[in-house]
């Protein structure tokens, strides 16, 4: 059953940026010809309700020449923190296994992980004969609990090989409320007991991590420190900007400190804070805020086009200002 398209918004206004990870460790990676095999990997991820994930992955291997065997196989885990790890054939008995720690950047971020180095002590010979097998092990480093919000990061399939096929799917538990999705959504596909289970219709739709949030609403902490610095040689006004309330969030201000002389609104809603500074010093402005966050829904079918937006709002919001150079060649 296809379910509907759900996509969501986070903001804090000037302050908060949602990040996702990029995770593309998830596919196999292995020292071997091309075509001597074909590989049928079937991944689950069993959400739990202590914020741990059981990621199991099924592996069925298909000898594609008569006189090949494979006697050993690498796997990368998309996560550092692998816990009760297991390697077992179809049957249940055992698959030798050795994990080793590994460090690797990509796009300016170095990142752990672990690498499954997997050895077969028997494998079936002969052309079209398969070999099933799987790996399983616990991890925490795949959902983020933010209030009563979960957010799932699922592990892209960035290179996906010509002999590969795959299938996601995500076991949820269902008291972890409403799904939300950074991307493309799952289908809902039946039930594993007491959780509902999601699968991803092609491999294609995780080329890219997607984050999966379920639940209402979002608690977010904030610790801001603003530097104010007077280099004129008579006392300025400085302002900073705090964070509003709008439809989809609720800002609560636990500390400014100092406090300051005068507060207001600015055209977009943002409150303004002023404090005076005195000649050829700095003041720095501390506040902790918290946000409640609340997720919109969008309906993307019933969306409008670009002619629709009245003019006055296009004026507004795409012109030339001193921090938006909307007119700038190089920009």
């Amino acid at each position: 059953m296809r379910s509907s398209s759900r996509f969501f918004r986070v903001s804090l206004i000037g302050f908060l940026w949602l990040a996702v990870a990029l995770l593309c460790l998830g596919a196999i990676r292995t020292t071997r010809a091309a075509s001597e095999f074909a590989y049928s990997i079937n991944i689950n991820y069993q959400l739990q309700k202590d914020g741990n994930t059981k990621v199991t992955t099924r592996y069925k291997v298909t000898n594609a020449t008569a006189n090949r065997i494979l006697a050993s196989i690498k796997i990368n885990t998309p996560v550092e923190d692998v816990t009760g790890l297991t390697a077992t054939y179809a049957d249940g008995s055992p698959v030798p296994t050795v994990m080793t720690k590994r460090t690797t950047a990509a796009q300016g971020y170095s990142y752990d992980y672990q690498e499954l180095g997997l050895r077969f002590d028997r494998w079936p010979s002969g052309r079209g004969m398969t070999q099933e097998f799987v790996v399983s092990y616990m991890t925490g480093g795949l959902i983020d609990v933010k209030g009563s919000s979960k957010s799932f990061s699922v592990p892209s399939l960035a290179d996906v090989q010509s002999d590969e096929s795959y299938t996601v799917s995500v076991s949820v538990p269902q008291g972890y409320g409403k799904l939300y999705s950074t991307s493309v959504l799952p289908d809902i596909d039946g039930a594993d007991g007491e959780n509902l289970r999601y699968t991803f219709a092609s491999a294609n739709d995780l080329k890219r991590s997607v984050s999966l949030i379920f639940g209402e609403t979002t608690v977010y902490k904030v610790d801001f420190a603003y530097p104010l610095k007077n280099t004129a040689s008579r006392e300025q006004v400085f302002s900073i900007t705090l964070p509003p309330d709008t439809s989809s969030q609720k800002i609560y201000i636990e500390k400014l400190d100092p406090a300051p002389i005068s507060t207001r609104l600015d055209p977009d809603g943002n409150v303004l804070a002023d404090y005076r500074v005195p000649a050829r010093s700095t003041l720095t402005v501390h506040t902790d805020i918290a946000a409640q966050v609340r997720y919109l829904e969008y309906d993307l079918e019933k969306g409008g086009n670009k002619s629709d937006i009245p003019a006055d709002i296009v004026r507004a919001y795409t012109g030339s200002t001193k921090y938006w150079q909307t007119t700038d060649t190089e920009l």
